[in-house]
């Protein structure tokens, strides 16, 4: 009889029992001097690690444009020291008035003030940390980034090929109108962006359509150079009538036509809401695309997939999208596709053609978020038990067919898949059970090996002592080194770096949500840790993994121990990842 998928997945688990075992060290990641909180991203096999910084402390400030905008003269009684902030020699509380007003511009899409952007990627080990600009240049006058560009790094080869998504810089643009008036406009090229880091250069991935530098992102990169995301492929009539209009001088008015392209692409113009649109991704379409690059990172070949259901011409006037998440080195990429219903299904994306692969009527959406060499694929599921809508964890395997959905950490708890290694193991995030007290976390890091029973809280994992709560793990690479998002407390910081002191001259503290590598410990143990809940039936230790051996299921399973364990929790609020 052959041997399943599903039977050797078992029996490779139970080879590698002792990981399972053994203690993972806590390290952080050497960005805490950089910005407030931090974002685990990924973990390649190389170990080097892509992590977003948000809020990162003194972020530049264009002294010329705070001036021409205003913004200083609107806070000039505000500021604790005027003179000195018009020099750019900002306190620390009128640096965060500045920033913080800056801030809420830019999440508005001004074209009159400063952009600034909230999160900027770090490519990383444990020692240093090196900033992945993405798209960003570097401004003439300062002589750094002009830091108002978002970038996402998501993937990572040896730290030699990144891939993520960017943006264009927001630069100035100075115009004379018709009543012979000088004014500016901050402005930029273009939306998200695909885009490689080779050697140090930024290389943007161009969509299928490209119109308007299109609308793009990269997710993952194997070792054959292929890298999967989603990007628009086709753009309505009516789009690019309005495009073509912004050339005709009668048409486009008294503005200088980059700025008319930019409403098109940024902003809409019917209404009088200041939250910021994307017209033009809103009468785009957005497919899964695999883009194929040489060893300098230049794109050879570029391949898009279609959605399950092929699109009336009436459903392509509206935004219908596909992405794709993962590709593996066999060239199989995961990801989404939207259906005719609206929901979107789990698909493989594999010569061209894209496949739905788990059962839909039991399910109201599912996405396939990673894959390993031995195609198997993980992401989750969403079904409503009793009429509440949940996401759960599945395993699929796409040569066989078989899938396994375990359980959270308890039933039907909301569970997410965020990577599979080739060693099948799983990790991700799952909520606990907070129903016997308020004060535990939304979320815990799991561990899940294709072919156990249960879940493994890592928080089990670690030190009893250790100031880490781990809330979430973002990847795994073929060591079982793991990136997680974990919580802590620390010092209140002002945006220059500088401490909250209270009026008691005591450090005021907070939580916040940063990135941390764990490492096996082949040598350790699991700790039996103390409960130090007031009113706790149990006094004396306690053994963190709460296991016991199933030895019937070692019989059934021809040799496969199952450990359970449960999850240990401390007092402490989750704060959500971007």
């Amino acid at each position: 009889m052959k041997r399943t998928q599903l039977a050797a997945a078992i029996v490779m688990a139970t080879s590698s029992m002792s990981a399972l075992a053994a203690t993972y060290t806590v390290t952080p990641l050497p960005v805490t001097d950089i910005g407030k909180s931090n974002f685990a991203k990924s973990i390649d096999n190389t170990g080097a690690m892509l992590t977003t910084v948000k809020n990162e402390f003194s972020p530049p400030i264009d002294l010329e444009l705070a001036e021409d905008s205003g913004l200083l003269a609107a806070y000039e009684n505000t500021f604790e020291s005027p003179e000195d902030a018009e020099a750019g020699n900002f306190t620390s509380i009128d640096y965060q008035i500045i920033v913080s007003q800056l801030l809420t511009y830019s999440a508005t899409n001004s074209d009159d003030f400063q952009h600034l952007t909230n999160f900027r990627s770090y490519v990383t080990d444990t020692v240093d940390a090196s900033l992945v600009p993405g798209l960003d240049v570097i401004d003439e006058d300062s002589g750094r980034y002009t830091h108002s560009v978002e970038t996402i790094a998501r993937d990572s080869i040896s730290r030699d090929y990144i891939v993520g998504s960017s943006a264009y810089p927001f630069l100035r643009l100075d115009y004379t109108n018709e009543d012979d008036e000088d004014v500016y406009y901050l402005l930029s090229e273009g939306l998200e962006q695909a885009f490689v880091e080779v050697n140090g250069n930024h290389i943007r991935l161009p969509s299928p359509d490209d119109t308007l530098n299109g609308y793009a992102a990269a997710y993952s990169i194997n070792n054959n150079l292929q890298v999967a995301g989603y990007a628009t492929t086709s753009f309505t009539d009516a789009a690019i009538e309005t495009i073509e209009n912004c050339a005709d001088d009668e048409e486009r008015g008294d503005i200088p036509y980059e700025k008319c392209i930019q409403d098109i692409v940024y902003t809409d113009s019917n209404t009088s809401t200041s939250a910021v649109r994307f017209p033009l991704r809103e009468v785009s379409q957005i497919r899964p695309v695999v883009w194929q690059l040489d060893g300098a990172g230049n794109v050879i070949d570029i391949t898009s997939y279609p959605l399950v259901f092929d699109p009336t011409e009436d459903q392509l006037l509206s935004l219908k999208i596909g992405r794709a998440y993962d590709i593996n080195d066999q060239g199989v990429a995961v990801g989404i596709s939207q259906t005719d219903e609206g929901s979107a299904v789990a698909v493989s994306l594999i010569d061209g053609q894209t496949t739905e692969f788990l059962p839909r009527g039991e399910n109201n959406n599912s996405s396939a978020i990673a894959i390993n060499d031995e195609n198997w694929v993980t992401g989750y599921v969403n079904r409503s038990p009793n009429g509440v809508s949940r996401n759960r964890l599945f395993v699929h395997n796409l040569d066989t067919g078989e899938s396994v959905y375990p359980d959270g950490f308890y039933t039907n708890a909301p569970t997410e898949a965020n990577a599979i290694n080739n060693n099948n193991i799983v990790v991700g995030k799952s909520e606990v059970d907070t129903s016997s007290s308020s004060s535990l976390s939304d979320t815990h890091a799991f561990m899940y090996t294709v072919g156990d029973e249960e879940l493994t809280d890592l928080n089990t994992l670690i030190s009893c002592d250790s100031e880490y709560e781990l809330v979430e793990a973002v990847d795994i690479n073929d060591s079982d080194e793991i990136i997680a998002n974990a919580l802590i407390q620390r010092p209140q910081r002002y945006v220059d770096g500088e401490a909250v002191i209270n009026s008691a001259g005591e450090q005021e503290e907070e939580d916040l949500i940063v990135a941390v590598k764990l490492t096996p410990n082949g040598d350790g143990e699991i700790e039996q840790c103390d409960i130090d809940d007031e009113g706790s039936d149990e006094e004396a230790g306690y053994e963190r993994s709460g296991a016991s051996t199933q030895w019937s299921i070692l019989a059934l399973l021809a040799g496969a121990v199952v450990w359970r364990r449960k999850m240990v929790s401390k007092a402490a609020t989750f704060l959500a990842k971007k």
